[in-house]
This record gives C-alpha cells, structure tokens and sequence, in this order.
C-alpha cells in the first residue's frame, strides 16, 4: 500500500528491500494502531520512528495511508511523518467499509478524516 519513489543512488538490492522491511512496518503500525493504543501505543510509536528513519537512510518517500481517528489521538504521529516529507493519505477516519455508507455519509467521513490530517500534519 505504499508508493516508495527510490532516488538513483538507492537503487540497490539491499536499500530496496530495507524500503521496502520499512514500509511493511509502518503499514502495520497504522493498520493495527487502534488495537496498539490499548496494548502498547509506546512501542507502536518507536516502531514508526524507526521506520522513518530507514526511509530517511535511503532517502525514499513513501505515502503513508493514515485513518483520521489515529490523527486525532495521536497528531505527533501524523506530524512526524509529513515533517519528513512523505505523502499522507487516507482511507476514512474508521476504515468502514464503502458499503457501509450512503454516498453522504462516505462524503462526510473523508472530509473528517482529511480535516484531522491536516490539523495534525500542519498541511493545506
């Protein structure tokens, strides 16, 4: 789920697949981030920065797909990741399915949700 643009000089093998390790995790973070806020948001939290900072080491840009209640709990989060220059993007504020909305509420929800991640991320 994310789009790593790899400048020439990271175009290794090696950087690829640490890029690539690096994501995994930070999607895993997010994903599971609700379940993380009640077992060990710390850790969750050290596991994201150390992602960052992989893709800093190689100088990759991801796009971090990121749901707006996670914005809302825990901006520094979402703020770190656009301080770094990666995309955010997102999928909802709860992640429901599209079935789920009427096209008004589906609507509403992505605005609640790219509201939060503007608040969050001190970006237009």
């Amino acid at each position: 789920m994310f789009f790593l643009q790899i400048p020439p000089v990271a175009e290794t093998w090696t950087a690829v697949m640490a890029v690539a390790a690096a994501a995994f995790i930070v999607f895993f973070v997010l994903k599971k981030m609700k379940k993380a806020f009640a077992v060990d948001l710390e850790k969750k939290r050290a596991e994201l920065y150390r992602a960052l900072d992989l893709l800093d080491q190689f100088g990759a840009r991801a796009t971090f797909f990121a749901l707006g209640w996670v914005a809302d709990v825990a901006p520094e989060l979402i703020r770190r990741i656009a301080d770094r220059g990666h995309e955010i993007a997102t999928r909802g504020y709860y992640h429901r399915a599209l079935r789920e909305f009427t096209p008004s509420e589906f609507r509403d929800d992505v605005v609640r949700a790219r509201e939060a991640l503007q608040r969050a991320s001190s970006q237009p």
